[in-house]
This record gives C-alpha cells, structure tokens and sequence, in this order.
C-alpha cells in the first residue's frame, strides 16, 4: 500500500484541509480509513496510535493481529497501530 500525491491531494480537497505539512506527509485519518475500507470494517470504531509520519509514495504493509492492525513501512518500522474496539 501508498499514497501517491495525487490520492492525497484529492482527500485533503474533500475534507477542506490546507496544513501544508500535507505536502510530504499522508494525513493519519487518511492511513486508517484506507486500511479499514480494505479489510471491510469501514464502519468500525478504533484506537488509533499515529508512531513516524508517513510518507507520499512509502511503500507500507499492513499486518492484521488479533482485533489490531499494525501498518509498517519496508524497513519494519512501524508507522500506525490500530485496535478496533
């Protein structure tokens, strides 16, 4: 999974965010709502814990634990942790 300037563009024009911060950096609410949609849980509650930034175009994995997800990049670092609840 990655998130190209482009698909990032278009979700901060929908949600009306301007943080220039935008420019290198995917939006967190971005990284969950995708791994949610693809996992089919779209309508779940979840905790979120956002650990490095993630980046335009970094190439991520998603691991499915238990009721938990955790998204790493390449590296095995890990970017966000999630438990749905």
């Amino acid at each position: 999974m990655k998130f190209s300037a482009d698909a990032v563009a278009q979700y901060l024009k929908i949600v009306r965010d301007d943080n220039p911060i935008h420019d290198h950096v995917v939006p967190g609410q971005m990284i969950v709502q995708k791994v949610l949609q693809d996992y089919g849980m779209q309508n779940m509650t979840c905790n979120v814990r956002y650990k490095q930034p993630v980046y335009i175009n970094e190439p991520l994995n998603v691991y499915q634990e238990s009721c938990s997800f955790v998204v790493k990049n390449e590296q095995g670092v890990v970017k966000v942790k999630m438990i749905v609840v």
